[in-house]
């Protein structure tokens, strides 16, 4: 059982509640009962309850759609036989394999018939250039930064990203709020979005790969950063063939960002009444509409609907 200081200092869901719906049901039962036997108007135990009952709302959800996942640790042998042992407090299967977000890193196991995704990957991140040493403070945190990469003895490849403590996945940033992001939070990380977007047109490249489980948002400060979806990358102009992401569209990235708006509004389907919430037209408007082809001009027609947001919640 937790006290009501370590409960208060938790981040995470899963670091309370395992993966068994029963058992956190008890558990939460138990943690409130305790709680409440304590509280007598102390502040502690008041924010531990507070906290409890935050994280527990989002438990049901994260373990019924298979993506939540204990606190563990993953070992990865090399072809070597040298033993990688790398913490994860989630893990999630995508398309090209799978992928465990720890505190400090990212892991990727890539399947082998993608091993030209991965080089394609890395090639893109390192061939980022910066004109001068305030544009790489700007954007080197914003980007991947690759630790090592490995071929494992079951012929995947490991890919792993430093990442900061404080960076979730744009989807776990939903579930902790409920599928209810701030419209304030929505527009900073559309902004931030379109920022990366200049840059990558500025390198002459398309990333082609931004959904809510490539891009990571800071829970202390503003900004964020693209770590996944690098596979996809290519030179600006240049069409791409895989599978199903096949000729991707020379403003994939742009369509992707409004698309990306959308599911952080709950509008994916573009339907009245879709919304639950109040959301300024301008926004609504914007997400729906019809992406650009220039980053730059992109960023500045968005720039402009900002203000448009500004005046219209001032009325």
């Amino acid at each position: 059982m937790f006290t009501g200081e370590e409960i208060i200092k938790r981040q995470y869901k899963n670091e309370i509640f395992k993966d068994n719906v029963e058992y956190s049901r008890k558990q939460y039962a138990e943690l409130l009962k305790t709680y409440n036997r304590k509280l007598n108007n102390k502040e502690n135990f008041i924010k531990a309850t507070k906290k409890t009952n935050n994280l527990y709302k989002v438990t049901p959800i994260q373990l019924n759609d298979g993506t939540g996942h204990e606190k563990g640790i993953i070992k990865v042998k090399n072809e070597g036989n040298r033993e990688y042992i790398i913490p994860f407090r989630s893990k999630k299967a995508f398309k090209l394999g799978e992928m465990y977000i720890g505190d400090n890193s990212v892991l990727y196991l890539i399947n082998e018939k993608y091993d030209k995704l991965v080089n394609n990957a890395l090639d893109k991140i390192n061939s980022l250039k910066f004109t001068n040493d305030y544009m790489r403070k700007e954007f080197e945190k914003c980007l991947p930064i690759n630790e090592f990469k490995f071929k494992s003895t079951n012929g995947k490849t490991a890919v792993v990203f430093k990442k900061d403590v404080e960076l979730i996945s744009l989807r776990e940033a939903l579930r902790n709020y409920n599928n209810q992001l701030s419209v304030i939070s929505i527009i900073t990380i559309l902004s931030d979005l379109y920022n990366l977007c200049c840059f990558m047109e500025f390198n002459g490249i398309s990333h082609n790969g931004i959904t809510i489980d490539s891009y990571f948002v800071s829970t202390k400060n503003k900004g964020g950063a693209l770590l996944g979806g690098w596979w996809y990358s290519t030179k600006k102009g240049e069409k791409f063939s895989i599978d199903a992401l096949n000729k991707k569209e020379i403003n994939f990235d742009l369509k992707s960002i409004r698309y990306l708006g959308r599911v952080l509004l709950g509008d994916t389907e573009k339907s009245v009444g879709n919304i639950k919430r109040k959301v300024p037209k301008e926004l609504l408007t914007w997400v729906r509409g019809k992406a650009e082809n220039d980053a730059f001009y992109e960023y500045r027609r968005w720039k402009e609907t900002i203000r448009k947001i500004a005046y219209e919640r001032k009325k």
